[in-house]
């Protein structure tokens, strides 16, 4: 499970969370590739986007924007999936008022 700073409370009840993931991703990536020793930026989200649909956007924003792009397509789809089976979840189970009717 995944938690913000401030305060540590579980990412996924802050509101918009995978706008904040993408957000936090990019600057994450920018300090590993220049910390420690100049850093190693070989583990760059956008080094393995090359042969994919949304690869043009390197050529608007560079690799942070494909970072970007890439984490906040994939917390869309982790926020989505999750959303469905709670929702499932919730709809499946009776109320508490038709449990004992």
């Amino acid at each position: 499970m995944l938690y913000s700073s401030f305060p540590p409370v579980p990412l996924d009840r802050v509101a918009g969370w995978p706008l904040y993931a993408a957000a936090w991703w990019v600057p994450l990536e920018a300090v590993r590739g220049r910390a420690p020793l100049g850093g190693l930026p070989w583990g760059r989200l956008a080094f393995g986007q090359a042969e994919t649909p949304h690869a043009g956007g390197a050529a608007v924003g560079g690799g942070p924007a494909l970072s970007f792009t890439v984490v906040l397509l994939g917390s869309l789809l982790v926020y989505g999936l999750t959303d469905w089976r709670a929702a499932v979840g919730r709809s499946a189970r009776p109320h508490a008022s038709e449990r004992w009717s």
